[in-house]
């Protein structure tokens, strides 16, 4: 994970949209994640979810709901290849933060995970 997006954290932790120990937690996942799929987030290609992430997260602590994708964007996304194992990390995510993360927010967790990895992968 690249210089920019570590502070793109740093920046939600001294605004106080991020607890630091939750910030800890999410760099983890994200290099288990550059891990697992072998690619690296740099600014360019992970911003937005190196942004949502915690937000969403954050967003759940508060109780906050967020309405799931539409229907139609839904089944799409349920045909990447990669969704499965999207879906699967996001269990990661729910069991290192202890944080139960409702359906509507993984599928657009889903969405930016399959996203990200398909743009890099027609990159190589």
């Amino acid at each position: 994970m690249d210089s920019k997006l570590k502070q793109r954290l740093e920046i939600l932790v001294a605004g106080e949209q991020l607890e630091a120990e939750l910030k800890e937690k999410i760099e983890d996942l994200l290099k288990k994640f550059e891990s697992d799929f072998e690619l690296e987030l740099k600014n360019e290609n992970a911003a937005m979810l190196v942004t949502h992430l915690p937000m969403a997260l954050m967003r759940i602590k508060r109780g906050e709901e967020v309405e799931d994708l539409d229907e139609v964007i839904l089944l799409e996304l349920k045909k990447e290849n990669f969704y499965s194992e999207c879906m699967d990390f996001i269990d990661q995510i729910e069991t290192k933060t202890k944080i139960k993360i409702p359906a509507g927010e993984k599928n657009y967790l889903a969405l930016h995970f399959c996203n990200l990895i398909k743009q890099e992968r027609r990159k190589n």
